[in-house]
């Protein structure tokens, strides 16, 4: 498997438990799929809400504060995010 492919199975399967409420593993998938990817906007965002959701306050303002200084995308799924 190359690494797009990796890449979007772990972005995939991080979106997948993060609608179905496995919020550690979306966690560790888009972990993964930052890793691979790390100017990835989405996988940064969702992986901020994965963190979020399992109240781990500072590294999901982390992943969220690194991403949106690096792009204007970043920026606007953030605004977005707190509408």
């Amino acid at each position: 498997m190359g690494a797009m492919d990796e890449f979007a199975s772990n972005l995939e399967r991080g979106d997948r438990s993060l609608r179905e409420g496995r919020y550690a593993e979306a966690e560790r998938a888009l972990s993964a799929a930052v890793a691979l990817q790390p100017r990835s906007v989405k996988a940064h965002f969702k992986l901020g809400i994965a963190l979020e959701r399992q109240r781990k306050w500072a590294a999901a303002e982390d992943a969220n504060k690194g991403n949106a200084t690096s792009s204007s995308a970043a920026r606007t799924f953030v605004v977005l995010a707190r509408a």
